[in-house]
């Protein structure tokens, strides 16, 4: 049976070699049922530790400015392996827990995949966490040789058998030759980002699910029709896309329609009543725009903003 290890011992270690005298823990959703448990085990390190309530969405949500408020100075970052790219001063902490299994999850994963795509040619990614559950279960199949395997290949964010919910590039170069790309992870996030792909996504009891396409509404004739559109910006360091916000105003002001700037941690329909906007543009998470039934007006990724772009000003 799978079980989540968060080697909690070998944390310790990490923690009495940093320099940092106080720690700020960023927890997942998924792990703050263990904050406490986590807290009590850390703490026998003789280092101070602050527990952040915030949500913490990925390893894209550091938040390496509420250090100094907190008065601590590292973060430890639970459940993700490194995302931001730009340099940060303060020391963080990436820890992303491992499943531990026994061999014989190995062998029922491995005849089950073996008997539903048996001579196909397939590849095997899911969230980090099961990365060495991943790797084990490739090593069986390939000494079967009963299908073709094709591995990803690493990136500057992601092993080759790791995707996240915004970011599948460790494939990206493969997928289309695939008969079928198996996912192992729980959760649907991780999996939906496998859209436009033959994914499955597998239930480790022996069935396999297909992935169901998002399908989105096209918002082409309301953009055209908007007066007014705000630009979301994330204060996420791993989301913030400010000067591409500021060059799709630039764009808007070409073609006669006032933007707005809208800058934030969270961002939800609530907060967007009464400021008078009637069309948003994502630059945050491009998965924030499959939640558009949550808002009131139109929401798109900007990346379908300058598509449409593109198509209606092509001399612009």
């Amino acid at each position: 049976m799978l079980q989540l290890d968060l080697q909690l011992n070998e944390l310790q270690r990490v923690i009495k070699k940093s320099k940092a005298r106080r720690f700020l823990l960023e927890l997942p959703e998924g792990l703050k049922t263990d904050a406490l448990i986590i807290l009590h085990e850390l703490e026998k390190t003789k280092k101070e530790f602050v527990l952040s309530i915030d949500t913490t969405f990925g390893a894209c949500d550091i938040y390496e400015t509420d250090l100094k408020k907190a008065d601590c100075d590292a973060i430890i970052h639970f459940g993700h392996t490194k995302f931001v790219l730009q340099k940060i001063k303060q020391e963080v902490i990436y820890w992303p827990c491992y499943y531990t299994f026994d061999i014989e999850d190995v062998k029922k994963t491995v005849k089950d995949i073996e008997n539903e795509f048996s001579k196909k040619k397939i590849t095997i990614v899911g969230p980090i966490q099961y990365e060495k559950f991943i790797l084990e279960t490739i090593k069986e199949l390939k000494k079967h040789k009963k299908l073709d395997i094709v591995l990803g290949k690493n990136t500057n964010r992601l092993n080759s058998t790791q995707i996240l919910g915004c970011d599948c590039s460790s494939i990206q170069t493969i997928a289309n030759k695939l008969d079928a790309i198996i996912y192992l992870g729980d959760g649907n996030f991780h999996f939906n980002a496998l859209q436009t792909t033959e994914a499955y996504k597998y239930d480790f009891n022996g069935n396999f699910e297909i992935i169901v396409p998002i399908k989105k509404p096209k918002f082409n004739a309301l953009f055209l029709e908007s007066k007014v559109i705000g630009i979301y910006v994330s204060s996420k360091l791993g989301q913030n896309r400010i000067k591409i916000a500021e060059d799709i105003a630039d764009k808007l002001k070409i073609i006669k329609k006032e933007s707005v700037i809208l800058y934030g941690n969270e961002i939800n329909g609530n907060r967007l009543i009464g400021l008078g906007i009637n069309f948003l543009i994502n630059t945050a998470c491009p998965r924030i725009s499959d939640d558009y039934k949550n808002y009131y007006l139109p929401v798109i990724d900007y990346v379908e903003f300058l598509e449409l772009y593109k198509l209606y000003y092509p001399k612009k």
